[in-house]
Order: structure tokens, then C-alpha cells, then sequence
């Protein structure tokens, strides 16, 4: 099994601009990377509204205006609120694979604290 299909890991995702997010989850990384790009599309899609570029859609109309879905988008995500100021590519990458949960945290924990990284939290006390 590849790496990012395991589920249970901590990861990293890394910007070409050297910038770098560290999280964890239960699931595979290639599922969770899958959940940061949709928040990023949904901000990308609303920004695209916003200016008036958005492609004419059939169905119910949106929920939400525009800027209250960026907004939305930015506050689910510290790779979202990054994206939005730059436009460096995203690689994710399995730094260690951990199936406990607790233990999984505690790992995350550390990685954020012992690096630079973008995540809004530094680590859990």
C-alpha cells in the first residue's frame, strides 16, 4: 500500500514558497490533501463569483454571497488563508505514520512545535 493510502499519518504539505503545514488525520493523506483542495476550490469559486468571472451554474442558487464563502473557506483552513496570498503549487507529504490517536497528536504536536510552519495553532498543550 503507498504511503499517502494508509490512513493514520502526520503530515506535511508544502508550498514552493518553502511555506509548510504539518496536521494529522485518521484517514489516508491522499483523502485528507483531497479535503484541503475542495476548501481551496470553494474559496477559488467564490473569488470567481466576486469578480464576476463565475460560470453560470443550473440548480438552487448558493447559500452564501460570495465574500461570506471566501471568509468561510480562509477560517476551515491555514492552507486556504495561504493560497489566497499565494500562488505556489501545494505537495503534501507523509512525515510519519501513527494508527493511536492520542499518540497521533502528540507527534503533530511536536512536529509544530520544532518547525516553521504556517498552522494556526503551534502545537497542542
Amino acid at each position: 500500500m503507498a504511503p499517502n493510502e494508509k490512513p493514520g499519518v502526520i503530515y506535511e504539505i508544502l508550498c514552493t514558497c518553502s511555506a509548510s503545514y504539518i496536521g494529522e488525520t485518521g484517514n489516508s493523506l491522499s483523502h485528507r490533501y483531497e479535503q484541503h483542495l475542495n476548501c481551496l476550490n470553494r474559496y477559488k469559486n467564490a473569488l470567481d463569483d466576486q469578480r464576476g468571472l463565475g460560470i453560470k451554474r443550473r440548480g438552487r442558487p448558493r447559500k452564501l454571497q460570495p465574500n461570506e464563502a471566501m471568509d468561510e473557506a480562509i477560517k476551515a483552513s491555514a492552507i486556504v488563508e495561504h493560497a489566497s496570498r499565494c500562488d505556489g503549487q501545494l505537495y503534501p507529504n507523509v512525515i510519519a505514520n501513527e494508527p493511536d490517536f492520542r499518540l497521533r497528536k502528540i507527534k503533530e504536536a511536536l512536529y509544530i512545535r520544532h518547525n516553521v510552519v504556517i498552522n494556526r495553532d503551534k502545537g497542542t498543550e
